[in-house]
């Protein structure tokens, strides 16, 4: 399915959906780039995935909320990798701050990285999408974001917001 493509995978440091979503596009013979903030954890997973010897894999510290770290991570992947097929938007903050009691600097902290992070990576990556002709983007989102949940809500509204601008994009 994915023989000869590039996918780029956002939060896919350590042993979550991120290095999952890494490990299945590798075994469908895709080449694979690995991003996350966390450097150490990161090489961790870069030289897990490495060891399959399934594909080509290069890991880039990336904060998603520095728009100058995506777009040159963007632009690395495309000069090393030669191009871009699948972006996967994985990267995501939660806070447990009830809605009543949660501040403006806690609702910024995780729109940045839910919400503007991912909108970033599309936006960023669509030019290299749009080159390799069937460009895909996966925004992960949640089940939370249609029914909401105690204690989650701020994540929960940004996941909310991912789905409509899936649906937008799409």
């Amino acid at each position: 399915l994915l023989t000869g493509k590039v996918v780029l995978v956002t939060a896919a440091a350590g042993t979550g959906i991120g290095s999952s979503v890494a490990r299945r596009a590798l075994a469908e013979g895709a080449d694979v780039v690995v991003s996350d903030y966390h450097e150490r954890r990161l090489g961790e997973t870069r030289d897990q995935l490495a060891e399959l010897g399934l594909g080509r894999v290069e890991a880039v510290v990336c904060d998603v909320t520095s728009t100058a770290a995506v777009d040159a991570l963007i632009t690395d992947t495309v000069t090393a990798m030669g191009r871009l097929d699948v972006l996967v938007n994985n990267a995501a903050a939660r806070n447990f701050a009830s809605l009543a009691d949660a501040d403006a600097s806690e609702w910024q902290s995780v729109v940045a990285v839910n919400l503007i992070g991912t909108a970033h990576f599309c936006k960023a990556a669509l030019p290299a999408l749009r080159q390799s002709a069937k460009g895909s983007i996966v925004n992960v989102s949640s089940c939370y974001a249609v029914t909401g949940r105690k204690g989650m809500g701020i994540y929960d509204a940004t996941k909310a917001g991912v789905l409509a601008l899936t649906r937008t994009l799409a």
